[in-house]
């Protein structure tokens, strides 16, 4: 009986040695696969919509109108995007709105 103990010690403390010995060589690993980031950022998004209504008044006479946008950001903090949608007025005209923007974001 105190051999199966001694051997069951024996056994827990390799398995603790082991795990111990492994933590911080997976540690280093992981420093080394540091992520690359880039400096550019793409985004873009696409919403479908059963009303698109701007300041209380609807762009598409209480229909479906589906939008999408794309945006571009560099870390300097210099930014640009477009964003469009369907429209519907009365009378005869647009049929789409485009919206493009940029600009310079920085913390201070």
């Amino acid at each position: 009986m105190k051999t199966k103990i001694t051997n069951l010690r024996l056994i827990a403390a390799s398995g603790l040695m082991i795990a111990g010995s492994s933590l911080p060589l997976s540690l280093a690993y992981a420093e080394d696969e540091a992520e690359v980031v880039s400096a550019h950022s793409f985004s873009a998004t696409v919403t479908g919509t059963n009303d698109y209504v701007f300041r209380g008044i609807t762009q598409t006479q209480e229909e479906f109108a589906i939008q999408g946008s794309m945006d571009y950001s560099h870390s300097s903090g210099v930014y640009v995007g477009a964003w469009a949608s369907n429209i519907d007025f009365s009378s005869p005209g647009a049929s789409s709105e485009l919206d493009i923007y940029g600009g310079f974001s920085n913390s201070i």
